[in-house]
């Protein structure tokens, strides 16, 4: 279920996060607001990703997602997904959806009955490489819509 104005909420707080502007504790905070009201599962997905990605320490993440950089392209990745009305089709995952192409198995993980082959499953639904977005050609239709809202502008 799609919900633009959760997704609308949930795009900003990740726009805040990026700029350096709100520390991780206050997104994560924020998106267990979002998520107590929100049917969108991708709502669900994005707060498991920024709550491991930002640890235990309350502080701000602007370096993480600094210009250039890997983490940056992510999260414009994710906050153009939440720009588009396309349903999230990944599983539901409990384990940071947006970071298991991070994934190394250690022995507290066997404990739980994770291993690579469920990290490689999950990530095998689809087209990982463009989370949230299921399909490549999806995102590339989401970022030719973009541009030219850019152009048109």
């Amino acid at each position: 279920m799609v919900e633009q104005d959760r997704r609308k909420s949930a795009r900003a707080l990740l726009k805040q996060l990026a700029l350096g502007k709100t520390t991780n504790y206050e997104c994560e905070n924020e998106f267990m607001d979002l998520l107590s009201h929100s049917k969108d599962p991708v709502i669900f997905a994005l707060f498991r990703t920024i709550r491991e990605l930002s640890g235990d320490a309350e502080e701000r993440l602007s370096k993480t997602f600094s210009k250039g950089g890997q983490m940056r392209k992510r999260l414009c990745r994710w906050i153009l997904f939440l720009e588009t009305d396309l349903e999230y089709e990944w599983p539901k995952e409990r384990l940071a959806p947006g970071l298991r192409d991070f994934y190394r198995p250690n022995w507290f993980d066997k404990l739980l009955g994770i291993d690579a082959r469920t990290n490689a499953a999950f990530c095998g639904h689809g087209d990982y490489q463009v989370w949230p977005f299921f399909r490549e050609a999806d995102f590339n239709t989401a970022k030719s819509s973009c541009a030219q809202r850019k152009i048109g502008h």
